[in-house]
């Protein structure tokens, strides 16, 4: 297994499309982002993006509202983002 540190989270600019990101590292996101999950309020998150070889997982964390997402990329494929329940 091998373990790399994740670069500190961005604060200066907002990434734009989640699905054009590429590097694995801790994001912030914004609500002007596009390819987040749809929710129906004004949030900011932290973004997690996870690559491993042609897959790649993205987890948002929307810490003022306490909701969790994921999302899976095989190859070219997106899945839809998922709420994890945490109770």
């Amino acid at each position: 297994m091998k373990l790399w540190r994740l670069p500190e989270a961005d604060n200066g600019s907002s990434f734009g499309d989640a699905n054009e990101l590429i590097s694995g590292g801790i994001y912030r996101n914004y609500p002007s982002d596009i390819n987040m999950p749809s929710i129906n309020s004004n949030n900011n998150g932290i973004l997690i993006v996870l690559p491993v070889n042609n897959i790649m997982v993205l987890q948002v964390c929307y810490y003022n509202i306490g909701k969790l997402y994921i999302r899976l990329k095989w190859g070219t494929n997106w899945s839809s983002w998922m709420m994890v329940s945490l109770t």
